[in-house]
């Protein structure tokens, strides 16, 4: 894999990884609680993201542990889960490595007086505030 890709599969990890909900058919059995046929469960992607013994310091930005080692879709799912997956998935991911490779040859610096925010709606994607400002400098 190469690195462009490794980094923004890092990025979606860490900050993008959504949530998924699915209806209970039969009873589901977990520690010793049963969740009931007919409610609707919350899968956390995002916080499986988290989990060791997949990814080792996992609240650490580390894009070589998508380049050392690969994992399965039930490990590291940032589009989604089996027929739900997001169609834009590769879109996504050529655009991310296409804006990672033109950066490359700068210094990205941040000025914003209001932090990132994430919205409280069903995706909660990251926000910016109205004065985000992203100085490119070249390196030298």
């Amino acid at each position: 894999m190469d690195p462009a890709t490794a980094a923004v599969l890092e990025t979606l990890r860490l900050a993008q990884s959504e949530y998924v909900y699915r209806s209970v058919e039969e009873p589901i059995g977990v520690d010793g609680f049963v969740i009931p046929a007919g409610w609707l469960l919350r899968i956390c992607v995002a916080e499986s993201h988290l989990l060791d013994p997949h990814f080792v310091d996992p609240l650490r930005f580390d894009p070589g542990r998508h380049v050392r080692s690969r994992t399965a879709r039930s490990e590291f799912s940032p589009f989604g889960l089996d027929a739900h997956s997001c169609l834009g998935a590769r879109l996504t991911l050529e655009l991310g490595r296409s804006l990672v490779e033109a950066f490359a040859d700068y210094v990205p610096t941040v000025e914003a007086s209001e932090r990132p925010s994430r919205g409280n709606r069903h995706w909660r994607h990251w926000g910016v505030g109205p004065d985000f400002r992203l100085l490119l400098t070249p390196r030298e």
